[in-house]
């Protein structure tokens, strides 16, 4: 019983942590950037302006900083929704597969999303509906090969053939794009950004229905987590607790491609979120789904968050895009996480 109540009281400061800090990056990313705010100026934008809408200012308004507040709350919007998607679809992935290693990113979910977005682009469709569309189209397309690779090897669930299934996907996905580019640069050019994993630049016309998309993703994810807890403990093992195997990959595949889809449109591809959330909360004592979803979800927000404002600061007045920072963090994260693994011989 005490041991219990101290596994709980840990869970609550833990909770309590994340909260917190949840709250003060995101305070920090509306402070921070190549013009630094103060929490006055932001509060003055809020109350004397309505930040949404920017045709109507007053002369006694200032213009630039009702704008600055306005990108700074979206891109902010942006770093939270993609961030806590990508986690919350890693957390998935892991739980069908019991792969650490499994991710939207490194299993080429989200290269096939992103090369049906690019073939969207060249063609000159950029609307936001469109743009998500074709996202879920190349995440489902990419989803179902893997699947279907890891069924015709007859591996049944060998976490290798899943990692080098996805690898190929990745790398045939990033080839047709890479040839895309070099046929129709002029066209992609303004696009490059969003390729490298950017928040900047997004509004409520892109964020809404890609918000819908994730919400929809993470509340079916929390309506299967008991499913997903049983896959972690084995096929075996999940059907003799009565589990319909075969149906919870698949509805775990349908929250894959909402949440990580989404968040591809919304943002571009983000490598490493979906491993580097789950390996944390591992190494906190976090091994349920239930318990690692509101934590990933807030963890994964922080760290995509956190890279932006890093981006913003860096390299004043230009800026680095948080998918380079994520793969920054990420990469030595994964290296340790293979390390550990082959150490204790998983």
């Amino acid at each position: 019983m005490a041991l219990r109540q101290h596994s709980q009281a840990r869970i609550w400061l833990l909770t309590i942590a994340l909260v917190a800090g949840f709250v003060l990056v995101c305070f920090f990313s509306l402070l921070w950037g190549a013009r630094n705010l103060t929490a006055t100026d932001v509060l003055a934008s809020l109350r004397l302006h309505a930040w949404w809408n920017l045709d109507n200012l007053q002369a006694s308004d200032d213009p630039m900083l009702h704008s600055v507040v306005a990108s700074r709350i979206w891109r902010t919007v942006s770093a939270v929704l993609s961030g806590g998607a990508l986690a919350c679809s890693g957390i998935v992935m892991q739980s069908m597969t019991r792969n650490p290693l499994a991710d939207p990113g490194v299993l080429g979910i989200n290269a096939g999303a992103g090369l049906t977005v690019v073939f969207a682009i060249s063609a000159g469709l950029t609307q936001p509906s469109t743009l998500l569309g074709s996202a879920f189209i190349g995440a489902s397309v990419a989803c179902a090969l893997i699947w279907f690779i890891q069924w015709a090897s007859r591996a049944g669930s060998d976490p290798l053939t899943l990692v080098l299934a996805g690898a190929a996907v990745s790398a045939g996905c990033g080839a047709i794009i890479n040839a895309l580019m070099m046929t129709k640069g002029q066209s992609l050019d303004s696009f490059l950004r969003w390729m490298m994993g950017s928040v900047s630049g997004r509004d409520l016309e892109v964020i809404i229905p890609s918000a819908l998309a994730i919400v929809s993703g993470i509340v079916l994810v929390f309506a299967i987590s008991p499913m997903l807890n049983g896959l972690l403990l084995g096929d075996d093992v999940a059907l003799g607790l009565g589990i319909h195997v075969p149906l919870a990959r698949f509805l775990g595949s349908i929250t894959v491609v909402l949440t990580a889809g989404a968040a591809t449109a919304l943002v571009g591809p983000l490598a490493f979120v979906g491993i580097i959330v789950p390996y944390i909360l591992r190494a906190w004592g976090l091994r349920s789904v239930h318990r690692q979803l509101p934590a990933g979800m807030l963890l994964g927000a922080m760290t995509v968050t956190v890279a932006d404002i890093v981006g913003r600061l860096v390299a004043p007045p230009g800026e680095i895009p948080a998918g380079v920072l994520v793969a920054v963090i990420g990469a030595p994260l994964v290296i340790l996480a293979v390390k550990r693994r082959a150490q204790v011989g998983i």
